[in-house]
């Protein structure tokens, strides 16, 4: 008997099996999906695969858009045993909604469906030195053998080797002594994949900034790249091949040398929002402020938004007195800067900040600036009040596109700083310029 919905324009059938795929319906599905949220219509879907031909045909490549799963390595096996499903996935996500660590490969390779372990040897073989094939043919037992290969080669990688129209990543990754991620993936062959973000499973820097160079030369067309916990890498300071496309960088907790930061902003030529969160000071190499900020006015001409959080290191180089100005930056609008990127060297955050140049904005800011945010911990509104009326003082003749200036996380209570507040207020609000403190 034929389905109602043979009867229906092919058209119209797919607008419908369109609407209930969580990847095509959301505008930003990355961030507002949830399993079990009422975006979820997966069950929908996947029921309409099972109605008809012609449904099945439809809707199937909806479904692989976008796989939810805790056990990754079904999916791979589905993928292997069915290479064309694999142009439909369009995303592998492990962002903490569906399970913690689904990629980081604690699963038991022994579990591994048999078709799924012939391609990880296979695939290992031939990346493989001759030492590592003869343990691999002798043993028969590939999940097993002990080499460089088998700690980085986990199942992010062989999900992305399977889906070469991928155009996100989101995943938690363990790497164990090796800089490798995504090796499993040809130069050129994730044409379509534009935005990645990777964290490691473990806490400190611990992914090496070698893995972007190779996720740069397998993805050329990347926009936008997240990346938690990274260091320096192999081979110091680190190369990085170009990034034309690259318009988003975020870094967090990252620890990295200074020609390592110059390197990496002139591989980007045409990036617009930055972020560099330092990590903790240790054994790890880590950029001064004033290094970054002539980085950042020599190379990234084009930056729009840009994100800065050092942690109290400043009196470690004695050139680094304090940051210098980032006026360089002509098209830059949006700015944070944490206390410790503009102490000068001998203060910390972690101890009272009993003073600051009131010119110590005026001088750091860009005239095109529009947003200012300063998330500066602890500090005593008394200390920063005299900074900001002379900011607003500025404003008119110096920095006539600012609209907001944002202050928070400061030392409480602010009740006994009420004077201070109303005064600064009431200089921003007589500019137009809107002042949350």
């Amino acid at each position: 008997m034929a389905s109602p919905f043979d009867r229906l324009p092919v058209e119209l059938v797919a607008e419908i099996t369109e609407s209930l795929c969580p990847y095509c319906s959301l505008e930003s599905w990355t961030r507002n999906y949830i399993p079990g949220s009422k975006y979820d219509r997966t069950a929908a879907l996947l029921r309409l695969t099972r109605t008809c031909k012609l449904l099945n045909a439809v809707a199937t490549p909806h479904l692989y858009h976008h796989p939810l799963t805790s056990r990754w390595w079904l999916l791979a096996r589905t993928l292997v045993t069915r290479p064309d499903l694999g142009l439909h996935v369009r995303s592998l996500l492990d962002n903490g909604k569906v399970r913690e660590r689904a990629f980081a490969g604690d699963e038991a390779l022994e579990s591994f469906p048999v078709e799924v372990l012939s391609h990880f040897a296979d695939s290992a073989l031939v990346r493989a030195t001759e030492e590592e094939r003869i343990a691999i043919v002798d043993t028969r037992v590939p999940w097993q053998v002990q080499s460089s290969w088998c700690d980085s080669s986990e199942t992010l990688d062989m999900l992305v080797s399977l889906c070469p129209a991928l155009r996100e990543i989101d995943a938690r990754v363990r790497i164990f002594n090796t800089p490798n991620v995504l090796i499993w993936s040809a130069p050129g062959s994730l044409l379509e994949l534009k935005r990645l973000t990777l964290r490691h499973v473990s806490l400190g820097p611990s992914l090496s900034l070698n893995m972007l160079a190779q996720a740069a030369t397998a993805a050329p067309n990347l926009a936008s790249v997240i990346l938690y916990d990274v260091k320096q890498g192999a081979g110091s300071p680190q190369t990085l091949p170009p990034m034309p496309n690259l318009v988003y960088l975020y870094l967090g907790n990252i620890a990295v040398c200074a020609q390592t930061v110059r390197n990496l902003l002139a591989a980007c030529p045409n990036l617009q929002s930055f972020s560099y969160l330092s990590a903790q000071p240790g054994a790890h190499e880590t950029v001064t402020r004033s290094e970054m900020a002539r980085s950042l006015v020599r190379a990234a001409p084009n930056l729009t938004t840009l994100v800065l959080a050092f942690h109290p290191v400043g009196g470690a180089d004695p050139t680094d007195t304090t940051m210098p100005s980032l006026a360089g930056l002509s098209k830059l609008e949006n700015l944070m800067l944490n206390l410790d990127c503009v102490l000068p060297a001998g203060m910390s955050s972690a101890a009272p900040v009993l003073s600051l140049d009131p010119e110590l904005l005026v001088r750091l800011l860009p005239a095109s600036i529009h947003t200012l945010s300063l998330p500066w911990t602890g500090l005593n509104l008394k200390v920063l009040s005299p900074l900001l009326l002379r900011l607003a003082s500025a404003t008119p003749s110096r920095f006539p596109s600012l609209k907001s200036v944002c202050v928070f996380e400061l030392a409480k209570p602010l009740k006994a700083v009420a004077e201070e507040v109303a005064k600064v207020k009431a200089a921003f609000g007589e500019l137009g310029v809107e002042i949350l403190i």
